[in-house]
């Protein structure tokens, strides 16, 4: 495109993977469209998406079940999480209390998942849960789910918190939901 797109780029990477899976960029100026910025944050085209784990997550705790899970909308208030899931533990401490898990928005714990052929025998997109959930052990393992103030006043982002909840408890998990 032909806008300004100097930033942030926020690199995926996957515990226990060298390489950087993809990046998001938050642009400093987005473009404004009724008075609210517009393709703040910005992926590649034609990306699925993604689990943001920040940095410093451990490959042995995504099937340590005992170890809690926060997930949360967006990868800066992941990174803030991860940083609160250690504070004040010490330098001994061999985990954290938690650790975060983050989407990209409410709904982008789904995507295209495959293909598939409709009744009239033409080919579409075929949508559900994206295959990053199926990395981390869910079964007993206790789940916070904290999105955005708005969870509880918009509708869609409700939803999205309300069938999060439901596919995570049918992989065994042990939901909880925060309001602000």
């Amino acid at each position: 495109g032909s806008g300004n797109y100097a930033g942030v780029a926020i690199p995926y990477i996957w515990p226990g993977e060298l390489y950087v899976r993809d990046y998001r960029i938050r642009r400093d100026n987005p473009e404004y469209e009724n008075g609210r910025p517009k393709q703040k944050y910005m992926a590649p085209p034609g990306r699925g998406n993604f689990l943001y784990l920040p940095v410093g997550i451990e490959v042995a705790w995504l099937t340590d079940t005992a170890l809690p899970i926060v997930m949360t909308e967006g990868e800066f208030k992941a990174i803030a999480l991860m940083r609160a899931a250690g504070s004040g533990l010490g330098e001994s401490a061999e985990r954290p209390r938690f650790y975060p898990v983050a989407l990209s928005g409410a709904w982008n714990w789904r995507g295209v998942v495959g293909k598939t052929s409709n009744e009239d025998g033409v080919r579409v997109d075929e949508k559900g849960p994206i295959p990053d959930l199926g990395r981390i052990a869910w079964k007993d393992r206790t789940v916070t789910i904290i999105f955005d103030r708005d969870a509880d006043s918009n509708e869609s982002v409700g939803a999205a918190r309300w069938q999060l909840a439901r596919e995570l408890q049918t992989r065994g998990a042990i939901v909880k939901l925060f309001s602000w």
